[in-house]
């Protein structure tokens, strides 16, 4: 479903902004030279249970990169209790690029949606996610070491995050449980990337826009 939500959103994105002319930059930790900044991507990976070796730099994969802004998307996948952990961070405090508190409030309410959709193969975990954590549960154990693949996704989200922060860079974060009140009526946003009408891609460039003060 990730790859129609994707696309569409980028069909209906791109019908009324233009994409970026130079592609946004991804995290270096040498670029966030603030000691401060430093010390908080070293204690969030700790308390991940990072055992490897903290990456000095990372693709970060922005979902769709416009002259305006970077919007990206968040399905179930981005929903638990690692992502949790890093929400807590003190950079959200400030940080614009969604709402926190929904945030926070989706990691505790659509847990068992993340688990349905991510707890075998890959999605549970993978070489590069055992050597940044070590090696997880069994398939669907989020008990003890749990599963890596979501602490490199969590993680992930936090230097997309911070890159915006630091660098200053106009982040958008849509989550497919957000919803926009349409002819008096809420409709989230996996349903309008599902099958969007008319009306609703109206409604979701309006409220990109608005979101990325265009």
């Amino acid at each position: 479903m990730m790859q129609l939500f994707l696309k569409n959103l980028e069909d209906i994105l791109l019908d009324e902004f233009k994409p970026a002319i130079d592609p946004y930059p991804g995290f270096r930790l040498q670029r966030n030279h603030d000691q401060e900044y430093k010390e908080e991507i070293q204690r969030i990976f700790a308390e991940l249970g990072g055992t490897g070796h903290l990456p000095n730099t990372c693709s970060l994969n922005w979902n769709l990169e416009l002259e305006r802004g970077i919007v990206q998307l968040d399905e179930q996948l981005h929903f638990n209790k690692y992502r949790r952990i890093t929400l807590r961070s003190s950079i959200y405090q400030e940080f614009k690029g969604f709402q926190l508190a929904k945030y926070q409030q989706y990691c505790r309410k659509f847990d068992k949606e993340c688990l349905m959709a991510g707890s075998a193969g890959e999605l549970w975990t993978h070489a590069r996610a055992e050597r940044l954590f070590g090696p997880g549960e069994e398939y669907g154990d989020l008990y003890g070491k749990g599963a890596p693949a979501w602490k490199v996704r969590a993680f992930e989200d936090f230097l997309q995050d911070i890159t915006a922060y630091k660098e200053q860079l106009p982040l958008l974060r849509l989550s497919v449980y957000d919803e926009l009140m349409i002819n008096k009526q809420l409709v989230k946003i996996k349903d309008i990337l599902t099958t969007p009408t008319p009306e609703w891609k109206v409604a979701l460039i309006n409220f990109v826009k608005r979101k990325l003060e265009i």
